[in-house]
């Protein structure tokens, strides 16, 4: 003998679970609106440069500057610059921003320091290497591992094969093989000396907040 009721409570009871459902939809979608969007200035000079590179064949420059954004200069057209973005964070203000383009000019490097407390104080482990497509400007890795500080300087080796970085705060030099971005090498001493001590975990990490970004990177037998 059929039991038409139960197919009403199962339909009554499966309408039910459907209005929750769309009712938590709602409120999440609600509770989540799309973030605001953010004015940026449009041009290579919005902010201070820190640093340029070119290519081997010198057909293109690019040019960091501290506004998260790198200029791609054409040499045969410098009118008509085009400019690659990176995130905006909250980061440590007025420091290095580096920037390097590969011999073959296909792929960019671009630096930006860490995180910074409300006091200013940066956060150790947070600075960003950005690798970027030269074409169309769109990022194919973020290099945030073995970055203690921020790299005042970037440079590709003449073959391409190497990136390296040069710290700031006395922190060293790290070199990453460009295939698999990983890292190769690592020196603390050569380039540190006794500034080691205002690495992040050193002794006079508090102290390095002032020392300036001035120091370059070159590999043997290329120009810096």
């Amino acid at each position: 003998m059929p039991f038409p009721h139960r197919s009403v409570v199962i339909a009554s009871g499966f309408v039910s679970v459907s209005m929750m459902i769309a009712v938590t939809l709602a409120q999440s979608q609600q509770a989540s609106p799309p973030p605001p969007p953010t004015l940026r200035i449009n041009s290579p000079f919005a902010a201070p440069l820190w640093r340029i590179d070119v290519d081997r064949n010198e057909a293109t420059v690019v040019s960091s500057s501290a506004y998260k954004a790198v200029t791609i200069w054409p040499s045969a057209d410098a009118n008509s610059p085009r400019t690659v973005r990176v995130p905006l964070r909250d980061e440590q203000r007025r420091r290095a921003h580096g920037v390097a383009i590969a011999p073959d000019g296909d792929i960019i490097a671009y630096s930006v320091p860490p995180l910074a407390e409300s006091n200013g104080t940066p956060i150790p482990g947070t600075a960003r290497i950005y690798i970027a497509r030269a074409s169309d400007g769109k990022l194919e890795r973020i290099i945030q591992a073995n970055v203690p500080t921020r790299p005042q300087a970037l440079k590709f080796s003449a073959d391409g094969a190497h990136l390296g970085a040069v710290l700031s705060s006395g922190c060293g030099v790290r070199v990453w093989e460009t295939r698999s971005w990983s890292l190769v090498t690592a020196d603390d001493e050569g380039y540190a000396g006794a500034g080691a001590s205002c690495c992040p975990d050193g002794p006079a990490a508090a102290q390095c907040n002032g020392l300036p970004d001035t120091t370059g990177i070159a590999f043997a037998g290329t120009p810096a």
